[in-house]
């Protein structure tokens, strides 16, 4: 039969795996914040340049087609006669 300091022995020791456990999760929890934060600012940037290279086509005369199915290979730009 266990003894009263081996179960208080043994709920320290699944105390101490509980907190370590709430750190991990809260660290892990963290970490894809981060990641969420990051890949919205690089979504950000993404569409900024996309909107400035549409910018950037028109002034130049290059139309881009619309965006392929996926798989499919990606159309070559078309450049507008001067003039037109």
């Amino acid at each position: 039969m266990a003894t009263f300091a081996e179960y208080a022995a043994l709920a320290r020791q699944l105390a101490d795996q509980r907190r370590e456990t709430d750190r991990d999760a809260v660290a892990a929890d963290r970490h894809r914040s981060a990641l969420r934060a990051t890949l919205d600012q690089l979504t950000r940037r993404l569409d900024a340049q996309s909107h400035r290279l549409d910018q950037l086509g028109r002034a130049a005369g290059v139309t881009a087609d619309p965006p392929a199915a996926p798989g499919a290979r990606p159309a070559s730009p078309t450049v507008s006669p001067a003039g037109t």
